[in-house]
């Protein structure tokens, strides 16, 4: 019988595998999205909802990629 004593391996860290995601605040900002040919034929099922949503995505996504 072999017994082993000491610290086990562990493998990486959750913070090593998927780091945080930046902290932001989410402003106010002119952008919107554009509907070329045939998107613009779906433009009405796009909710302002929706729009803001994809406004703070931008933002996070900016804020991520320039750290």
């Amino acid at each position: 019988m072999v017994v082993m004593t000491g610290p086990a391996s562990a493998g990486p860290t959750v913070d090593e595998i998927a780091p945080p995601l930046p902290v932001i605040a989410p402003t106010p900002t002119d952008w919107v999205p554009k509907f070329p040919f045939p998107y613009d034929q779906t433009r009405g099922s796009v909710t302002d909802a929706e729009i803001t949503a994809e406004r703070e995505m931008c933002q996070w996504f900016n804020a991520s990629t320039t750290r």
